[in-house]
Order: C-alpha cells, then structure tokens, then sequence
C-alpha cells in the first residue's frame, strides 16, 4: 500500500510540473505576441528614432516579463501622443544618462554605469 502512495506522490508531482511548465509557455507566448503587436504599432509611425528604439528593444527583450510588457505598453502610449519622445527611450538615451553619472562618480567609486537596453 505505501508503494502506491509513493507512486501517485510522484505521478501528481510531475504531471502538476509539466501542468505548470505549460501554463508558463503559454504565458511567454502571449507576452510575445503582444509585443510584436505593440513594436509594429509603434513602426507603423515610420520614423527613424522610434526605429532605433523598436530596435533596441527586440535586441535587449526577446522574451519579456510581464514588467518589462508594461513598461513597452507605456512607452508606446507615449510615442503615439508625442513621437519626439521616442529618443529619451532608447539605449543610447540611457547609456547618455548613465555616462553624465560616469563622469561625476567613477572616479570616486572606481567602477561605471552601463545602461541596460531601452525603456523608461
């Protein structure tokens, strides 16, 4: 009798893994999708700097979080009300931001600031 429970003990665990590990494929899924569907919304305003910055961030979020997909559905809102905007968001934008705090701090604390990818 102990070998059997022992047996569903196990059966349960990996089917509930493999339940789960599904869920979070199609979550991924979703999340794609809806990125590509918000970088091509964001193309479609056909200007060089929003460009660079949907550039930007397929090169730096392949596959995002659900944080990262939040923060992609702001900017776009942004870009689409005012396209000048689209600079301050990407990578060279921030790595200019991180370069303005190199060159007060790094010689204090010996190392430097590299931005991430683009975004807020």
């Amino acid at each position: 009798m102990l070998k059997w429970i022992f047996f569903i003990v196990i059966a349960v665990s990996v089917v509930s893994g493999a339940v789960s590990t599904y869920r979070e494929d199609e979550l991924q899924t979703s999340r794609n999708v809806d990125q590509r569907a918000l970088l091509a919304q964001m193309e479609g305003i056909n200007s060089p700097v929003i460009s660079q910055l949907v550039d930007d961030w397929r090169k730096a979020y392949p596959e995002p979080t659900d944080k990262k997909l939040t923060e992609l559905r702001i900017i776009s809102q942004r870009v689409k009300n005012d396209p000048a905007s689209a600079a301050e968001f990407t990578t060279a934008a921030k790595q200019k931001g991180a370069d303005e705090v190199n060159s007060k701090f790094t010689n204090v604390f010996g190392s430097s600031v590299k931005a991430d990818g683009p975004g807020l």
